[in-house]
């Protein structure tokens, strides 16, 4: 956090001029009360009144001066907090793509909302409070035995007492901060998968079965919850009995100086007012490292995730026009068992290739190896003659058009879901829509928005998906399953899209029996027990092949 801190210097230095500027403005009223009480007990109205002038003065100042570290404390830990939302952004586009293929996306929701939520709430703004209250402490401290030195140091000793709170909050609420946490992530995995799968669960009539699970998930954050506040609730009583101890003993000890003339009464009435500015500052730090230290495995979680080197690797080589993608005895395997075996094949610019195999045979993981995401046990991927390792990964990805299974939709207009928010070329864009059958989108004088009350038909998403790598005009186009789940007019439209992209390098993964389909490729392959073999468009669509004589 203290990168943070430093990154905005001008920020934190303001706030901590500010807080202390408060600080001393908080103090100062014990002083405002000893005048006024020692004014009122000489019976000079005329200095009681100018007293009093003063006093109306000093309470003004003293409500500015409280807005001004409200203020600029929440500028500080807001830019803090966007600082850290772009760094949690950065760090995810940072990191290695098959990494973040693997981590669910409840993962990273759960860091972005709830884990920088308590980062914020109970661990930054609480630092950033500590230094007003800390300062508060001092400048009291001082001012007590400017008033009265020997009471001063009764009541110092008195006032120490609430500081045994946070090494009773630290070992009470040890890690039941961070337990909580981890309950409420899980619940929020547990409900968007729900959430995403809710049709298809009432539909299984199986919503209850799921409705139960989450029912028992909930009751586990609810346990935490109760757990954790309890234990809190405990160590703030303490606190706050601890507190009202030097604050009443301050009355009771004062008394016995007045009595034996030791202090006046003004004096006792600051030296009360101050024990509060005291003993209340040491009670806000306990309550203050109370939230801090409970909250602290959840702040380290984030801050060591921003911490975290990604695996830089020696990528030098820029590629521009992506002629041929060879694959050089490829093999890959999952728990030593080899999905992919010796596999070599190049796929030439021009050229339209289609790759069929059965569920599970490693058609989606060959398409991850040509594209440099997944790396083989052996063998190499070169492309344009080059080793796919040695090639900036961005340039490789930035010539590749990847239409997978699923069409990702963003909230926006057509045009913006095409050049996926980039500055719009209108010819290319209406080009790439003509090309993919959409264009009444954009012939349209409305721009057609798409949320989630407006949305295209499951055909027009996968061809919106062709559209951005038209738009592009991308050298590679790569398919994974881009029929699945389509009707027969919309499976042979995409057949005719596929076939109208030219002098591309166009691969295709694909379980389609349809004939029209598949006879519009150049070369028909198969992966099958661990090896690519070409076959006929015949096999391809399962017809009986006559036996020659």
């Amino acid at each position: 956090m203290e990168k943070y801190f430093k990154q905005y210097k001008l920020l934190s230095v303001t706030y901590f001029c500010s807080a202390i500027f408060a600080a001393f403005m908080t103090v100062c009223i014990a002083f405002v009360y000893q005048f006024l009480s020692e004014a009122a007990t000489k019976g000079d109205l005329n200095h009681f009144i100018k007293i009093s002038l003063l006093a109306i003065v000093y309470f003004i100042v003293e409500v500015i001066s409280d807005y001004l570290p409200r203020l600029t404390s929440t500028k500080l830990v807001q830019t803090i907090m966007d600082a850290l939302r772009n760094d949690l952004t950065t760090r995810y586009l940072d990191e290695d793509i098959l990494k973040s293929m693997k981590e669910p996306s409840s993962s990273r929701i759960a860091h972005m909302t709830n884990d920088l939520q308590i980062l914020e709430t109970n661990y930054l703004r609480q630092i950033v409070f500590s230094v007003q209250v800390i300062g508060v402490f001092i400048i009291a401290f001082i001012s007590s035995f400017i008033v009265n030195g020997p009471l001063a140091s009764v009541m110092i000793l008195l006032a120490f007492v609430p500081f045994f709170s946070p090494l009773l909050s630290k070992h009470v609420l040890k890690g039941k901060r961070s337990f909580w946490q981890d309950n409420k992530n899980t619940y929020l995995a547990r409900y968007e998968e729900f959430s995403k799968n809710l049709a298809y669960l009432k539909i299984s009539n199986a919503a209850f079965r799921f409705k139960h699970k989450l029912q028992i998930t909930s009751g586990k954050v609810k346990d935490a919850a109760v757990d954790f506040e309890a234990s809190q609730g405990k160590t703030f009583t303490i606190i706050y009995g601890l507190g009202n101890i030097v604050y009443s003993g301050t009355w009771i000890v004062g008394g016995f100086f007045v009595l034996n003339n030791r202090a006046t009464l003004p004096e006792l009435i600051a030296m009360t007012t101050l024990m509060g500015t005291i003993a209340g500052p040491i009670q806000a730090f306990s309550n203050c490292y109370t939230e801090i230290t409970s909250s602290k495995p959840i702040a380290d979680r984030i801050l060591s995730l921003l911490k975290e080197e990604q695996q830089q690797q020696d990528r030098d080589y820029e590629v521009t026009g992506i002629e041929t993608i060879l694959l050089d005895n490829i093999t890959f395997d999952y728990n030593k068992v080899p999905i992919i075996k010796d596999i070599s094949f190049t796929f030439e610019k021009g050229k339209t290739y289609a790759i069929k195999g059965r569920s599970g045979t490693g058609k989606s993981t060959l398409l991850e190896i040509i594209m440099g995401i997944r790396k083989p046990k052996s063998g190499s991927v070169f492309v344009n003659n080059r080793n796919i390792a040695s090639i900036k990964q961005a340039t490789v990805f930035g010539q590749i058009a990847y239409i997978p299974q699923k069409t990702a939709i963003f909230e926006g207009s057509i045009q913006e879901n095409v050049a996926l928010f980039q500055n719009l070329d209108d010819g290319q864009f209406k080009e790439a829509m003509k090309k993919t059958n959409l264009q009444k989108y954009s012939e349209d004088k409305e721009t057609y928005k798409l949320d989630m009350e407006n949305k295209l038909s499951g055909g027009e998403e996968r061809r919106l998906d062709i559209a951005r790598g038209i738009y592009t005009d991308a050298d590679v186009f790569i398919f994974d399953e881009p029929t699945s789940g389509l009707d027969l007019e919309n499976e042979n439209l995409i057949s005719k899209i596929i076939s109208g992209i030219k002098n591309k390098i166009v691969i295709v993964v694909t379980h389609s029996e349809n004939e029209q389909f598949i006879q519009s490729f150049d070369y028909v392959v198969e992966l099958r027990d661990a090896h690519l073999q070409m076959i006929t468009a015949d096999e391809a669509t399962h017809k009986k092949i006559p036996v020659s004589g």
